[in-house]
C-alpha cells in the first residue's frame, strides 16, 4: 500500500531526571488514563526497554497492544520477520566458501584476487583463511547497508570513482564476488539477510498491527544513535513522536529525528560541557581507576549499590573493579557477552575435533586435561594423566593409536576406547557425533537452568549451531571447519541473578535511575567512540558514502556527557581516565573533557597532565611493533636452561619448530585477525612520515614516490617478503594517507613554513 510521509513531531522533555521518568511523564500528558493500542516505543537498548516497560506498567497498572522495539528491529514493521528461506550464518559462510572456490577456477588472470589482496593468492587454498575473509565480507556488507548500499552500489558510487589507486578496482572485484554469492544462494533457494533488509529500506511498506488491526504510532524514545538507513523507515511511519532528552532552547543541536547534529557539536564555542574539575580524577592505569571509584564510594558511607550507576566504558577497568566491589559485598553482572568458545563444553568439543583431525600426543593430552573426564570414568584425573605419562616414558611419543596397542586394562583403557568411539561417531556424522559426545560428558546437567545457567545457555547455543549445520549438505571436513569457525564467533548473553549490579554502556547512562554516576574510561578512542579505519572503509570514505563515522560518534558522546553533567552535581558524579593502559600503552584523556572555556582549559590541562609519570616498561605494549621496540627480545634471546618432557618431545619432533615456538615465541596462525592493530598501523606511517621533511622537491610526484618506496620497504622489513592478507589490505589506506600528507606539506612549504622537529619513538 502507498503511504503518506510521516507526521514527525519533536518533543523536548528536559534532562532533570532520567529518561524513563521523563518519558512516563510525557505519556501522562498525552494519554492521562490509558496508553492507546497500536503504540510502539523504539528505545536504544534492551535494558532501556525493560526499564521503560516496567515503569509504564507501574504507572498505568496494565496496558495492551503496546510494543517495544530496538532500532534494528524497526524493519519488522515494514517486512516479514524470519522467513524460512533466510540464510543462516552457517549457510552464508558456506555460500561464500563456494564463491571463493569459483574464484580459484574462474579468475585465471588473478584480476579479482589481486584487486582484493595484491600478491597474496594462497589464502584461497586454506579453509580457515577463506572463512576469515568470508566473515569480514559479511560484516562489511552489513556495515555499508547502513547507507542502503551493497558492493555494487559502492562500486558505482561517485565517492568510489573519485578514489585513487586500487580502491575502485577493489570494489569492482567485490561486486563480482557478491554477484556470484547471490547466484549460489538463489540456486539453494535462500535469501541473504542483508539483501532482504536493503529491499525494505529502499521500498518501505508500513504493515498494520496484527494484534489490533489499527494504524500504529511510533514513539522514538530518546534514541541518540541509529543507522542512517532507518531514517527512511521512520519517515514512512504513519506518525512518529520524537522524544529528545534536552531543553527546548537547544533545538538547533538535534536533527528532526532527535540525533545530535554533528555540525552543531563540532563547534567548540557552542558545545561547552559544564564539567566541574571536582568530578574529574585522572589515574595512572585502569587498576587505579577502579581504586579511585571504590575510594569515592567508601567516602560516601553506607550506599545502596543499586543507587549507583557504574558506567564503565573501558573494559580494562572491569576486572579490578569487580574484584574490589566483591570485597565490599557487591556482586556485578559482567556486561560483556561470554565467548562460546571459552566455555568448558566448547573447549571439550574443540579438543575432540583436534584429536580426530590429527592423532598426536599433544591432542591426546588435551583430552586428558578436561575435568569432565574424571566424573565420566569415575576416577581421579591425575591417575589418568599419570598412566599417560608412564606410557610416554616407555613409548615416547604416544598417539591414541599407539596407546590402544600398548594399554591392556584399567580406567585409562576405558578412556582411550571411548575416545576412539567418539572420533568414529564424529567422522560418521558430525552432528550426531557432537551431540553424543557432549551428552556423555554432561548428561542431565544440561537440563537444569537454575543450577548452572551458563551451561544451560551454552547448550542452547550449541543446539542452535548444530541445527544450522544440519540444514546444509557439505563434506565432513568442511562441516568441522564451519563448526569451529562459528564456535569462535558466537557468544552467550550474560546471565543476570537477583540483586546484581551491572556495568552500563553509554546508551544506557541517561536511562539509569541511580543517584550517583560513576564513569570510568573517559579516554580518547573510548569516549568518544571511534573505529580504526580499516582498509575497506576509511573514515572519510564512510562519510562520503553516508555511513556513520567519527563525526556522529563525537556528537553523540558530547551530548551524553553534557546531559549527565546537567543532571548530576559534582558530589554525585565521578569521572576517571587513565594515563596508561594495562599493557603500558599511553592513553589520552578524551577530547570532550576540554570542551570548556579558554580560562578553564588551562587549569584542566594542568589537572590532567601536570604530574609526570614514567611509562611502565612493558614488552607487549601495542603502540609499536614488538620486534621494533624490543630488538634485544629476539636478537639476544637466551637459550632455555630447563626443558619439560613436552619440550623435549617437541624438540625431537622438529628442532626448528621448537626454536621458533619455544625460544623465539613465534607462532604460525592461519586464521586472520579482524583488524590490524591501530598501533602497528600508526608505527608504519610514522616511520615513513619522519622522512618527509628531509625530502627535496616541489611537486607531489617528487615527494610521494620515495615515501611509497619506503612504505613498501618498511612493510617487508617488519612482516617479511610475503606479507599476510591483512597487511596487504591496509597498504592502500596507508598510501592514501601519505599522499594527503604530501599535499599538506607542499601547501605549507609554499607558505614559507619549515619543519624543524618530528615526533620520535621511545628508545
Amino acid at each position: 500500500m502507498m503511504i503518506e510521509p510521516a507526521m514527525i513531531h519533536r518533543h523536548f522533555i528536559g534532562c532533570e531526571q532520567h529518561a524513563t521518568a521523563q518519558i512516563v511523564a510525557w505519556c501522562r500528558t498525552q494519554w492521562p488514563d490509558a496508553l492507546p493500542p497500536g503504540l510502539i516505543f523504539c528505545v536504544p537498548t534492551s535494558l532501556a526497554m525493560r526499564r521503560l516497560r516496567d515503569a509504564l506498567i507501574d504507572e498505568y497498572h496494565a496496558f495492551q497492544g503496546v510494543n517495544f522495539l530496538l532500532p534494528p528491529q524497526l524493519t519488522t514493521l515494514f517486512g516479514e520477520t524470519s522467513p524460512e528461506t533466510e540464510a543462516t550464518p552457517v549457510e552464508q559462510l558456506a555460500a561464500w566458501d563456494q564463491t571463493f572456490s569459483w574464484l580459484a577456477q574462474a579468475d585465471n588472470e588473478q584480476t579479482i584476487a589481486n584487486a582484493l589482496f595484491p600478491g597474496k593468492r594462497t589464502w584461497l587454498e586454506h579453509a580457515r583463511a577463506r572463512y576469515a575473509i568470508a566473515q569480514r565480507l559479511i560484516r562489511l556488507r552489513a556495515t555499508i547497508a547502513e547507507a542502503c548500499l551493497d558492493f555494487s552500489g559502492v562500486a558505482n558510487h561517485p565517492a568510489t570513482q573519485s578514489l585513487e589507486g586500487q580502491e575502485p578496482l577493489r570494489w569492482k572485484a567485490l561486486e563480482a564476488l557478491e554477484t556470484r554469492y547471490r547466484e549460489i544462494l538463489k540456486d539453494a533457494g535462500l535469501d541473504d539477510p542483508v539483501d532482504r533488509q536493503l529491499a525494505i529500506f529502499q521500498n518501505p511498506q508500513a504493515r498494520e498491527q496484527e494484534s489490533v488491526g489499527l494504524e500504529w504510532r511510533l514513539v522514538l524514545a530518546c534514541v541518540p544513535d541509529f543507522m542512517p538507513a532507518l531514517e527512511a523507515l521512520i519517515e514512512a511511519a504513519p506518525r512518529c513522536d520524537v522524544l529528545i532528552q534536552a531543553e527546548p532552547d537547544s533545538a538547533e543541536a538535534f536533527t528532526p529525528l532527535g540525533l545530535p547534529d554533528p555540525v552543531y557539536w563540532e563547534q567548540m564555542g557552542r558545545g561547552i560541557i559544564d564539567l566541574p574539575d571536582a568530578s574529574l580524577h585522572p589515574a595512572e592505569n585502569p587498576s587505579e581507576e577502579a581504586e579511585e571509584l571504590c575510594h569515592y564510594l567508601d567516602q560516601q558511607g553506607e550506599v545502596d549499590p543499586t543507587s549507583v550507576c557504574f558506567g564503565v566504558l573501558n573494559t580494562e577497568v572491569m576486572p579490578p573493579l569487580t574484584a574490589l566491589l566483591q570485597a565490599r559485598g557487591v556482586t556485578i553482572l559482567e556486561p560483556e557477552p561470554l565467548p562460546l568458545a571459552a566455555q568448558p563444553a566448547a573447549q571439550a568439543l574443540k579438543a575432540l575435533i583436534a584429536l580426530a583431525n590429527e592423532d598426536r600426543y599433544e591432542t591426546l593430552q588435551s583430552m586428558l586435561c578436561l575435568p569432565e573426564m574424571a566424573d565420566l570414568f569415575k576416577t581421579d584425573l591425575l591417575a589418568l594423566r599419570s598412566a599417560f605419562y608412564d606410557l610416554r616414558q616407555e613409548h615416547a611419543p604416544v598417539t591414541l593409536h599407539d596407546a590402544l596397542t600398548f594399554v591392556q586394562e584399567g580406567p585409562f583403557l576405558q578412556f582411550l576406547t571411548q575416545c576412539q568411539a567418539w572420533i568414529s561417531g564424529l567422522r560418521a556424522d558430525i552432528i550426531e557425533g557432537t551431540r553424543a559426545f557432549l551428552m556423555a560428558l554432561y548428561g542431565e546437567q544440561t537440563l537444569n537452568a537454575s543450577a548452572n545457567p551458563v551451561l544451560f545457555e551454552t547448550f542452547k547455543s550449541l543446539h542452535d549451531l548444530l541445527l544450522e549445520l544440519a540444514r546444509i549438505r557439505v563434506e565432513s571436513q568442511v562441516s568441522t571447519t564451519l563448526l569451529l569457525t562459528r564456535l569462535e564467533e558466537m557468544s552467550l548473553r550474560p546471565v543476570r541473578r537477583d540483586r546484581q549490579c551491572s556495568y552500563e554502556g553509554r546508551m544506557e547512562l541517561l536511562w539509569s535511575p541511580a543517584e550517583r554516576m560513576l564513569l570510568a574510561g573517559i579516554n580518547e578512542r573510548i569516549f568518544p567512540d571511534s573505529t580504526f579505519e580499516d582498509a575497506f572503509l576509511p573514515n572519510a570514505f564512510r562519510m562520503a558514502l553516508g555511513i556513520r563515522a567519527d563525526r556522529q560518534r563525537v556528537a553523540r558522546d558530547a551530548y551524553l556527557l553534557q546531559t549527565l553533567c546537567k543532571r548530576f552535581d559534582s558530589e554525585h558524579l565521578r569521572i576517571t581516565c587513565s594515563r596508561n593502559s594495562s599493557k603500558g600503552d599511553w592513553n589520552r584523556p578524551s577530547r570532550l573533557l576540554f570542551r570548556c572555556s579558554p580560562a578553564v582549559r588551562l587549569e584542566r590541562a594542568r589537572h590532567l597532565f601536570l604530574q609526570s609519570l614514567d611509562r611502565p616498561a612493558v614488552l607487549d605494549a601495542s603502540t609499536a611493533l614488538h620486534f621494533l621496540q624490543n630488538p634485544k627480545a629476539w636478537t639476544d634471546k637466551r637459550a632455555p636452561l630447563r626443558l619439560s618432557p613436552s619440550d623435549i618431545a617437541a624438540f625431537l619432533s622438529s628442532p626448528l619448530t621448537f626454536w621458533f615456538t619455544k625460544v623465539m615465541s613465534l607462532h604460525d596462525e592461519e586464521n586472520l585477525n579482524d583488524v590490524v592493530s591501530p598501533g602497528q598501523f600508526g608505527t608504519l606511517l610514522h616511520d615513513v612520515l619522519r622522512q618527509l621533511p628531509k625530502l627535496k622537491g616541489s611537486t607531489e610526484e617528487e615527494l610521494t614516490t620515495p615515501l611509497l618506496t619506503l612504505l613498501d620497504k618498511q612493510i617487508r622489513v617488519h612482516y617479511g617478503p610475503h606479507p599476510g592478507i591483512e597487511i596487504l589490505a591496509i597498504k592502500t589506506t596507508a598510501e592514501t594517507r601519505l599522499r594527503s600528507a604530501v599535499r599538506e606539506e607542499i601547501r605549507l612549504r609554499k607558505e614559507g613554513w619549515v619543519t624543524r622537529y618530528v615526533e620520535e619513538g621511545t628508545k
